[in-house]
């Protein structure tokens, strides 16, 4: 429920006034004024945390915002050393010099045709799925396979997804890696408010305007 608080991001007004943050214990997400909050999880692998609008209308399926964070040792140590190998191959080289015995670099995931990718630096990258393909953020969703048996599979969505991945790791943690990802998918009408929400995520500076908060 709205608490009346104040969260400054480096917005200006008319941005600022179509936007809400969304407080978690874990983190904020910037998102559209109205949308609620969804679920969050914070445990041995990392966290997670999104926001929706009205999940009960189906043409809003998939619409939303999403941070995770997997920290490179426990549970999340595998998802992330995988995730790291996949899109940061050289980075990973890199961090594992000095330690090539410490984790298998060669193990990665599935990566998509379709999706765009720009490298912003050797630790980060922006990603888009387009409308009507699927991608490295699309949703799962239970479905009949060819096989006819039932299997999580990626669906696409009509519009498209936004998003960026980063690394954090340091050769003094042995190559221990930690991997947070932010994607948003919004309905066609809040579209030119995606890379608002994208550079805010990535940098939240304390400046004026403000824009009103909901704690969740």
């Amino acid at each position: 429920m709205p608490d009346g608080g104040i969260v400054q991001v480096d917005l200006s007004e008319s941005v600022a006034s179509k936007l809400e943050a969304y407080i978690y214990d874990l983190g904020i997400l910037l998102a559209p004024r109205g949308w609620h909050c969804d679920y969050s999880v914070l445990g041995g692998y990392g966290a997670i945390a999104s926001v929706h609008p009205n999940g009960n209308n189906p043409n809003y399926y998939g619409i939303g915002a999403s941070f995770n964070y997997t920290q490179g040792y426990e549970a999340g140590r595998q998802i992330a050393q995988v995730l790291a190998n996949t899109y940061f191959p050289a980075e990973m080289k890199r961090l594992y010099a000095d330690h090539p015995d410490y984790l298998d670099t060669t193990e990665t995931n599935k990566t998509y045709k379709t999706d765009q990718i720009k490298y912003e630096s050797d630790m980060e990258l922006d990603f888009k799925t387009p409308a009507h393909q699927i991608g490295f953020e699309s949703p799962e969703k239970w479905s009949t396979g060819t096989d006819k048996k039932e299997k999580l599979l990626r669906i696409p969505l009509n519009v498209p997804i936004d998003g960026f991945l980063s690394l954090a790791g340091t050769p003094n943690d042995h190559g221990l890696c930690h991997v947070f990802s932010y994607s948003v998918i919004l309905p066609p009408n809040l579209y030119d408010l995606d890379p608002y929400l994208i550079r805010d995520e990535k940098s939240r500076p304390e400046a004026m305007p403000s824009t009103n908060s909901t704690n969740c």
